[in-house]
């Protein structure tokens, strides 16, 4: 919590600033749009007269402005709806800050409070579970999968070779074991024939363990340890972090991880549906509520499904790699621990193999290698990234940055409630580069955690 000296403002900034000789062509748009989507026209955050919520706090004024202003205008430019964003330097909080709806239509402000859908953002609770059994020495990265879970036995990438797979735990966290995601393939491929869940969409009722038997039946898309291929590797993991633990994957993530960090808002299930955030995605002229399910199109024929009714579902598998909801202060409880050596939780040597580039040498021109279910910054000039080398970073898809910046202290957590552009827009490199304008990057030190 902050002191009783540090300020906190309450900013009410209109959606619309038209200057005043255009208002009347500026209503005469809004009108048309509104018109042209009735989900728009139904929605009160669309008033020319409608302001946008923000509570921020911090014991640096010009780091609370700028990240402010960027809140904010994210917010009037119809990039997002709603967003918390948590800045910690050193261990200590630096910017707190909620903007936005909620939920836009019920006119419900953002909250510091408030819970996501994690999508992605979910492996690193899950890694950080792995890390602890692999303290404890009741997991081995070297160890084979075949040791942990028995009756999985994936198919070689060459079908005419009879020999299962060679699968090691760490390629479940390098994302090298040669799965991959349904809405990475083609339609009609592999995993959409053997209706292999994702985590993001519905399960429809399929355990953790039939998605496995269905997994088991694709083909791997190389061997084991040769190839980066963002997967359902950290579903696998969560089968394997329940095997090792002896109990549920739920029940492990709760002893290993949520309890040990203080944690009571986190689950596969939201604990408390009023704070459940309302998703939306991209649209013009404004984010739109998402619907059930929701389909993203991307390359060719491939199609990314949401289910948000999958959080509050508790029939629906613990997806490892994108099921967990929670709230912003309890990811940045894990990013703190992350960037402190394991925090207790994980022993400090596993975490200098979790902080390194582990697919290095196989290098690539955006500036980042990816080790343990998350990326790490090799090259931020590359990367187009305002932060130190040896940066760990991830997101997830229902709108979501993370960043643990050991070099220079700093942890940053951004969840928003809009997909994809809370994700994949302007929104994290200018969190970034307000906060390098108070605390440079060139200012790199050891790290004093």
């Amino acid at each position: 919590m902050f002191s009783s000296g540090l300020r906190s403002a309450i900013a009410h900034v209109r959606l619309f600033r038209p200057l005043k000789l255009y208002k009347t062509l500026a209503l005469t748009f809004l009108i048309l749009a509104c018109l042209a989507s009735p989900t728009l026209a139904q929605s009160p955050a669309l008033k020319l007269e409608e302001t946008i919520p923000l509570t921020s706090e911090s014991p640096d004024p010009a780091l609370q402005k700028a990240l402010d202003q960027v809140a904010l205008s994210r917010i009037e430019l119809g990039e997002l709806v709603g967003l918390v964003i948590l800045v910690y330097k050193d261990g200590a909080p630096i910017y707190q800050g909620a903007a936005g709806w909620a939920d836009r239509e019920a006119q419900k402000p953002m909250f510091l409070e408030a819970l996501f859908r994690l999508s992605s953002v979910s492996k690193a609770f899950t890694t950080m579970a792995a890390g602890a059994l692999i303290s404890r020495g009741q997991l081995e990265l070297e160890a084979p999968l075949g040791q942990y879970l028995a009756d999985f036995s994936p198919k070689n990438p060459d079908l005419k070779d009879p020999r299962a797979a060679q699968i090691a735990i760490k390629h479940l966290l390098t994302h090298q074991a040669g799965f991959n995601y349904t809405f990475s393939e083609k339609l009609g491929g592999p995993y959409h024939r053997l209706k292999i869940a994702d985590g993001c969409a519905s399960s429809k009722g399929v355990t953790l363990e039939e998605n496995l038997k269905r997994l088991a039946q694709a083909p791997l898309l190389s061997q084991p340890g040769t190839k980066y291929v963002y997967s359902v590797a950290s579903d696998v993991l969560g089968a394997v972090i329940a095997k090792a633990y002896g109990q549920s994957l739920p029940q492990a993530m709760e002893d290993l991880v949520l309890k040990p960090l203080g944690v009571k808002d986190t689950g596969f299930v939201a604990q408390d549906q009023e704070k459940l955030t309302t998703p939306y995605r991209d649209a013009k002229p404004y984010p739109k509520r998402m619907a059930e399910p929701e389909f993203f199109k991307s390359r060719g024929d491939r199609t990314l499904t949401l289910s948000p009714t999958r959080a509050a579902n508790p029939e629906e598998f613990p997806s490892g790699g994108c099921g967990l909801v929670s709230s912003a202060p309890s990811v940045m409880k894990l990013l703190e621990a992350i960037g402190n050596e394991g925090g207790g939780i994980v022993d400090p040597k596993v975490m200098a193999i979790f902080y390194q580039d582990l697919i290095a040498p196989a290098q690539s021109s955006t500036g980042q290698g990816f080790g343990a279910s998350w990326a790490v910054v090799t090259n931020p000039t590359a990367a187009k990234l305002a932060v130190s080398p040896g940066t760990l970073q991830w997101g997830g898809v229902y709108g979501h940055n993370w960043y643990v910046d050991r070099a220079r202290g700093l942890s940053v957590a951004i969840l928003t409630n809009t997909a994809l552009k809370g994700l994949s827009g302007t929104t994290k490199n200018l969190v970034l580069e307000a906060i390098a304008k108070v605390y440079p990057v060139e200012g790199n030190r050891k790290n004093k955690k």
